[in-house]
């Protein structure tokens, strides 16, 4: 069964999750959809990937995946409550925890149990977190893997994580472990106010493969770096 929508289009997949485009063409049997626009956005929980032209959607793989540049969002909380009917696009101001950008391709492939999935960003990838007024953390790399429990969460703040507890398991869904490849730069910065006055205390490691696990805040680095 050929399936095809165009203007405002709004698809609400089982998990929850919803995905807002210009037009949507598939096949319902196969599994398979298609949406594209000008700013394709998927939302579940607490995380938000959106700046997207395409996202290929395929259930029967239970993969997203999506060509060319765009952005991904965590939020600590939902980012809207739990609905069966179609909804408004979301605008969210409330702080982002963490946000992420790429260049060249996305791509999601969730467990069969769905309960944890990967997550791969590839091209220029830029992570960026803000966990409070005093603190900085960013992450680049040519290459960027995230492994997932039900999604991705947010980030701790300054009174819940030590030198190298860069992300929280808190939020909808949270983020396990984080690989990056390709010269990997993984830093964090905490000043003493936050007017961000004079020099901070800096956090840094560098190399070919950076592999930051959340639970235990540790950096297995590999190749030249530090």
């Amino acid at each position: 069964h050929r399936l095809s929508a165009t203007d405002a289009v709004q698809i609400r997949l089982d998990e929850g999750a919803r995905v807002f485009a210009d037009q949507l063409k598939g096949d319902a049997a196969a599994g398979l959809l298609e949406l594209s626009g000008e700013d394709v956005m998927v939302l579940r929980g607490n995380v938000i990937a959106d700046r997207m032209r395409e996202v290929r959607l395929n259930d029967t793989a239970r993969t997203v995946r999506s060509p060319g540049p765009g952005r991904f969002r965590y939020y600590d909380d939902p980012i809207v409550k739990p609905s069966e009917v179609r909804i408004e696009r979301p605008n969210p101001t409330t702080r982002t925890s963490l946000a992420a950008t790429w260049r060249e391709a996305m791509a999601y492939r969730q467990a069969p149990d769905g309960e944890t999935g990967r997550l791969d960003l590839e091209g220029d990838v830029r992570v960026r977190s803000t966990p409070d007024a005093r603190t900085s953390d960013r992450l680049d790399a040519r290459s960027v893997s995230l492994d997932l429990s039900h999604g991705a969460g947010g980030v701790r703040d300054r009174e819940e994580r030590g030198k190298a507890d860069l992300l929280a398991r808190r939020g909808d869904t949270s983020l396990e472990r984080m690989v990056a490849r390709g010269d990997a730069i993984l830093e964090s910065r905490t000043w003493e106010d936050d007017r961000k006055l004079g020099d901070p205390r800096l956090f840094r490691v560098t190399g070919d493969l950076v592999d930051y696990r959340v639970e235990s805040g540790e950096a297995l680095v590999e190749g030249a770096g530090g």
